[in-house]
């Protein structure tokens, strides 16, 4: 004679007026995009005037920005290693010389990282799935296009925080006039 435990089936009893967390956040996403699509259209302007009319193009620091230009997330582990260690060595050593240096391996550690995280993202990541991965995604463009305009701010002489923020009021206005234009037409 066996001894068999009965499995027992639990039925979680639900809130009517609970809503699932995940649906808030789709909900906080779309919110979102408006705040994704001003970032980049300023972080597109303050890129384009850097780049044709004060040629920073022709700099290296365009070279080496546009290997980190490619980066998916907004926090690159290595890359802020190598600053970490280049900004270390720097209070005992003078690191000026060495300015190229950073700006390659900022590059390569960034277009590794992006490489990564391309492979990864359509492996059922959980940390984007359990979070719900619209959600995800739109806060990881979000703060990825927030960190390359810090970069770009501090990599070309020509821009500034202040113009970039002008820039950004300038964008948020017109898309705020934009909506008003729309509910006032309906």
């Amino acid at each position: 004679m066996r001894n068999v435990a009965r499995a027992r089936t639990l039925v979680p009893v639900s809130n009517p007026l609970t809503v699932p967390t995940r649906w808030v956040k789709f909900v906080f996403a779309i919110f979102l995009l408006p705040i994704c699509a001003i970032l980049s259209q300023t972080f597109f302007t303050a890129f384009a005037r850097a780049t044709v009319t004060q040629r920073f193009w022709a700099g290296e620091e365009f070279w080496f920005f546009s290997l980190i230009a490619l980066a998916p997330y907004f926090f690159p582990l290595y890359s802020i290693l190598a600053i970490g260690i280049y900004g270390a060595l720097s209070l005992f050593v003078n690191m000026q010389p060495y300015g190229r240096w950073l700006y390659a391996v900022i590059g390569a550690t960034w277009a590794f990282h992006f490489t990564f995280t391309c492979w990864m993202i359509p492996k059922n990541q959980t940390d984007l799935s359990d979070q719900g991965t619209f959600f995800s995604l739109v806060v990881i463009y979000l703060m990825n296009v927030l960190l390359l305009s810090v970069m770009l701010i501090l990599a070309s002489p020509q821009i500034t925080f202040a113009g970039f923020g002008a820039d950004l009021l300038i964008n948020l206005a017109n898309f705020a006039r934009w909506i008003l234009d729309l509910f006032q037409r309906h």
